[in-house]
């Protein structure tokens, strides 16, 4: 039997034999070793768990109350960084005036950096505190310190086994013990223990889930401390690269004055700004600082690039990218429903209500395409959301091919809407009643976020979307079928990133146009516009000169110019003495100290810049011809007039750029939008509407249309607008084609050739004269060809309803020929050759079949060609981007071969280490296993050496259990011998008188029987004696006397005597 079936049956042996108290000789049960090896290493497992916890919450408290410390003191410095940033904007306010405007401009570009910066900072603690620290300290308050007290619980069980353990130990230490109390006591070791265990099993479990949960915890909440401070240091660092190219001028300016200083004096001046090295990057535009967000491939080195990655770290990374995917897609789209919910649907019931005057029109204009956003999100957030949980069975691929086409249809029109959408909401902010309204809304939203925040998510949404891609097409194979759609989705979003990113820069721009708007009071027209941007806004002085009694008097004054692509605009401060008492607040305050009064503006394409020399009156001066009217313009530095040169020149050139009218008819047909046309679409778009509404109207090109409306039509298509002509005057249409043609720089027919045009027409033979003019047409640049016999064609079909319209080919003459044929530097009074200019243009005509015969087909056969070759040109790209992705794809492919290949080889090489590996943990293990085999045998031996002492300590307690049985069994049978005895003799007494009263009773019935017999013997003898006397009475009757009876055969015997003992026999 095995030693636990021994230990009971020794249990039940000392139950028996109750409170018999027996020399102890070892017979209390010791721990089991395995029970207390398994106890020691639950209790160290406890305590590492336990210390673990307690590591973690001592550093979280420390965590938390160095954060706390930390916020505190960032916070007086938040404080202290404003209040420096107000003052240097006051300074800036201060020295405008009188001061050096670089000194200025720099002082109040660094206070507005400084206010910034630490408004960026406070919104950085403010997150950190609601998504870092608050919760450390719940989390340290709460379930840590509950989970701390399980040790205690174990120490307690513990101490309750171990004392019950001692008292067995004290009585294993008695020469006596009492065997029932040993029972009892063991009993209650039993129960501790299994106490202890099951609360060491329940304190184990809680400890390790809490520990596994409290990593994971401290470790979203350490990524979202890391995310906060990115996204801190990526608006700071946004902000400053908007700042580069403005210090990058100052530091100029300062090493030009310092050179200039050393040059005056002589004496070097101590290098104050030290050389920094920039990492740039060129565009288009020029130089700026690359962003900290950054695509993946651009941050690689090429070791990273080229190193192997293998199929399960792709696998592992693919699936990490779909978890993040699906996290972020969660989140996002809980903060569109939260716009949606908490925002768009309250102001729409808001709309309602007449008292608060808020249009619905307004509050959709500031949604406008939320719901559309949350709708798809929410649909790509579920099929994320089932790809993950069946991952990799479904195909990513797929999801994104179907929702790009409803991303591409949505973003550009929330991200186009999101400044309208801003705006709009400022001003009803202003309102009291619809502000506090949306206070409220702010502070009952969950999520922490205000509105404007929620709005401005999606603006970065997209670029996400196009770094999740990247990271999915590289962790796919080439040969993978989703990686087709992968690919494709990421063009797709790659496009749709351009074009966001485009809207949003013009957004901001719109955004800039929009401030300086809020500031700007007398200017009637909206400043607000799709195509103008803010170039340059500054302080710059005028020279204003005015006639006084006959002589003319100059004076300076001081204006705040805002210089945009199209105008630029000079204003005055506004006198704000009157209203300081109406501001409420100090942004209000701020507000009306910020505001200009409008003096006036003027085009920048009318604009010539001119540098003048420095005289002793006017410093740092130049010039701006618009128009008839010469500016003066006075800058405060050399640095800042170059400043103001540049950006004019800038405003100018951009503004020529989108110029239609006074611009060179080849350059015109160079622009991207006249691509593979032969004549200009604003000419041809001119021409078809006269033709469509005005051919038959009664003096069409020679009654001048609203010079006004003209005016503003060309105004619109210089900045680059498109002129919605739909019931326009068709006389003002003509007067703009009219005017178009007479300010080219150079006319149609060129000066080169107006000799040869005015020689023609002196030639009195017509045909001659179509000849001369035909040769004449290939001296001609192309486009003016083709826009002459466009226009030709024209007039031949208005000449031909002259009886309508009174406009015959001499008419229309008049009317072009000054336009399209003029002398160079021609005296404005003189006529003399204009007969002859008439005559070319009634010439052109009236004889229009001849002279440009094959010039329509020409055209025509230009513009096949110019499409043809757009054509191929496009083709080309597109064939290029296929190649350039084919050869992407095969430098993919090759790389995952030679991945492939590397793997293999690493592989064999991996084998070869794992079998050389294997062979020494063979060997090792062979070693350990006799090790191993040694110390079982030993362990074995011990055993047994245990077990041998044990049970002979077990049958040493058995013999002395069962001598003492036997001892008891002879005292009993001794005892039960002399009471049997004793009973024997009683029974012999007994069975001795028993026999004295059966003999005496027996004599007494024998004497009874005696008597009685001798009663009925002489009874028989009577009646033998009366039968014979009645017989012989009868006989001596009847005289016959018969013969007497022999009495000794009839008369009975005597019973016979026993001879031993007298008695009768029965």
């Amino acid at each position: 039997t095995s030693n636990n079936l021994r230990e009971e049956q020794v249990h039940i042996v000392m139950k028996k034999l109750g409170g018999l108290n027996i020399p102890n000789v070892g017979i209390l049960s010791p721990k089991k070793s395995g029970d207390q090896d398994n106890l020691s290493a639950e209790g160290a497992q406890i305590a590492a768990h336990t210390a673990k916890l307690n590591t973690t919450s001592n550093n979280l408290r420390e965590m938390y109350r160095r954060l706390e410390n930390l916020m505190k003191l960032s916070s007086a410095s938040v404080e202290a960084g404003r209040s420096v940033g107000d003052l240097l904007k006051d300074y800036a306010a201060a020295v405008t005036p009188t001061g050096p405007l670089p000194l200025a401009n720099c002082i109040r570009t660094v206070g507005e950096y400084q206010r910034f910066s630490e408004d960026a900072h406070a919104d950085l603690l403010a997150n950190i505190a609601s998504d870092v620290t608050n919760p450390l300290r719940v989390s340290t308050k709460g379930e840590i310190r509950d989970a701390l007290e399980l040790e205690k619980r174990c120490d307690k069980a513990r101490s309750n086994y171990e004392s019950a353990d001692q008292k067995l130990r004290g009585l294993n230490e008695k020469a006596k013990v009492n065997l029932s109390k040993v029972v009892e006591i063991e009993q209650e070791r039993d129960t501790a223990k299994e106490g202890l265990v099951q609360t060491e099993k329940d304190s184990l479990k809680t400890l390790d889930n809490l520990n596994s949960r409290m990593e994971f915890e401290v470790l979203a909440r350490m990524i979202s401390y890391i995310e906060l401070n990115f996204d801190y240091h990526e608006a700071v660092y946004n902000k400053m690269q908007a700042l580069l190219p403005e210090i990058e001028e100052y530091r100029t300016f300062v090493e030009q004055k310092m050179v200039e200083h050393e040059k005056s004096t002589g004496v070097a001046s101590e290098k104050i700004i030290k050389s920094r090295k920039r990492t740039l990057t060129t565009t288009n535009s020029g130089s700026k600082l690359v962003s900290p967000v950054i695509s993946r491939k651009m941050t690689m080195t090429e070791e990273e690039e080229d190193s192997p990655v293998s199929e399960a770290d792709k696998f592992d990374r693919k699936k990490k990218i779909l978890e993040e995917m699906v996290a972020s897609e969660r989140a996002y789209t809980n903060h569109l429903r939260s716009l949606k919910q908490n925002y768009f649907v309250p102001l729409m019931k808001a709309a309602k209500d007449p008292k608060l005057k808020l249009a619905e029109e307004d509050v959709s204009a500031i949604f406008f395409g939320v719901d559309e956003l949350y709708a798809v999100h929410s649909e790509i957030f579920t099929e994320l959301d089932s790809a993950l949980e069946v991952y990799p069975m479904k195909a990513l691929g797929p999801i994104f091919t179907e929702k790009t086409p409803l991303l591409q249809k949505i973003y550009p029109l929330y991200v186009n809407n999101f400044s309208r959408a801003l705006d709009t909401l400022n001003q009803l902010k202003k309102t009291r009643a619809i502000g506090s309204l949306i206070k409220s809304f702010e502070k009952n939203d969950t999520s922490g976020n205000g509105v404007t925040t929620l709005l401005a998510l999606p603006l970065k949404r997209i670029n996400q979307y196009e770094y999740w891609l990247e990271i999915l097409c590289d962790c796919t194979n080439t040969t993978d079928p989703d990686y087709g759609h992968l690919d494709h989705s990421l063009d797709t979003i790659s496009s749709l990133s351009n074009k966001v990113l485009h809207s949003n820069v013009k957004a901001a721009e719109i955004a800039q146009v929009m401030e300086v708007q809020k500031k700007m009071s007398g200017f009637e027209e909206n400043l607000v516009d799709d195509d103008r941007t803010l170039i340059r806004e500054a302080p710059l002085m005028i020279v204003q000169r005015k006639m006084k009694n006959k002589e003319e008097k100059s004076r300076i004054v001081n204006y705040q110019c805002f210089l945009f692509n199209d105008i630029m605009i000079y204003a005055v401060k506004s006198n704000i003495t009157a209203r300081v008492t109406s501001a409420r607040t100090t942004s209000d305050l701020n507000l009306l100290k910020n505001t200009y009064t409008y003096k006036g503006h003027f085009s920048n394409y009318k604009i010539e810049v001119v540098d003048i020399e420095d005289t002793d009156v006017l410093k740092n001066a130049f010039q701006l011809s618009v128009g008839k009217e010469n500016l003066v313009c006075c800058a405060n530095s050399l640095a800042e007039k170059t400043e103001w040169i540049n950006a004019l020149n800038r405003a100018v050139q951009e503004a020529d750029s989108r110029r239609i009218f006074g611009t060179v008819v080849t350059d015109l047909m160079k622009r991207p939008s006249e691509a593979g046309r032969s004549v200009s679409s604003f000419m041809e778009k001119l021409v078809n509407y006269i033709d469509k509404n005005g051919v038959l109207m009664e003096g069409i090109f020679r009654l001048s249309g609203s010079a006004r409306e003209i005016e503003k039509m060309k105004d619109m298509l210089d900045r680059g607008k498109n002129v919605d002509m739909d019931g326009k005057e068709c006389h003002a249409i003509a007067g703009l084609l009219k005017l178009w043609l007479r300010e080219m720089p150079e006319p149609l027919l060129t000066y080169d050739l107006y000799d040869n045009w005015i020689a023609s027409a002196k030639i009195p033979d017509v045909n001659q004269a179509i000849e001369y003019i035909r040769s004449l047409l290939p001296y001609l640049p192309q486009y003016n060809l083709f826009t002459l016999q466009y226009l030709m064609s024209f007039l031949v079909k208005v000449s031909s309803h002259g009886d309508v319209n009174k406009m015959r080919a001499s008419n229309l003459s008049i009317v072009f020929g000054p336009n399209v044929l003029q002398k160079r530097n021609a005296d404005p009074y003189d006529t003399s050759d204009f007969k002859f200019v008439y005559g070319v243009v009634q010439l052109f005509i009236d004889s229009y079949e001849k002279i440009f015969a094959g010039v329509d087909e020409q055209r025509r056969q230009f513009e096949e060609n110019e499409t043809r070759e757009s054509e191929l040109k496009r083709e080309k790209e597109l064939a290029d981007k296929e190649k350039f992705k084919q050869d992407q794809k095969a430098e993919k492919v090759q790389k995952e071969e030679k991945v492939k290949r590397e793997k293999e080889e690493r592989e064999n090489k991996e084998k070869e280490i794992v079998r050389r590996k294997e062979r020494e943990e063979e060997e090792k293990r062979q070693q350990e296993v006799q090790q191993k085999l040694e110390k079982d045998r030993e362990e074995r031996e011990r055993r047994i050496r245990e077990e041998v002492e044990n049970e002979q300590i077990r049958e040493k307690i058995k013999q002395e259990l069962v001598d003492q049985e036997k001892q008891k069994i002879k005292d009993q049978e001794k005892a039960e011998r002399k009471e049997r005895k004793k009973k024997e003799k009683e029974i012999q007494r007994k069975r001795e008188e028993a026999e004295k009263e059966y003999a005496r009773v027996r004599e007494h019935e024998e004497q009874e029987y005696r008597r009685k017999l001798a009663e009925d013997r002489k009874k028989e003898e009577e009646r033998i004696a009366r039968e014979n006397s009645e017989k012989e009475k009868n006989a001596r009757e009847n005289m016959e006397v018969p013969s007497g009876p022999t009495f000794s055969s009839d008369i009975p015997s005597a019973p016979p005597v026993c001879a031993g003992c007298n008695r009768v026999s029965t």
